[in-house]
C-alpha cells in the first residue's frame, strides 16, 4: 500500500520536473545559439 502510494506520487512529480528541467535546457539552448550567430 505504501509503495503504491510512493509510485503514484512519483508518477504525477516526475512527468512535472521533466516538463521544468525541458523547458529551462530549451531556454539555455536559445540563448546560447542566438549568442553563436550574433558573433557569427
Amino acid at each position: 500500500m505504501e509503495q503504491k502510494l510512493h509510485t503514484g506520487s512519483l508518477n504525477l512529480v516526475l512527468p512535472y520536473f521533466i516538463f521544468h528541467v525541458h523547458r529551462y535546457s530549451w531556454c539555455i539552448y536559445k540563448a546560447h545559439t542566438s549568442v553563436v550567430f550574433n558573433i557569427g
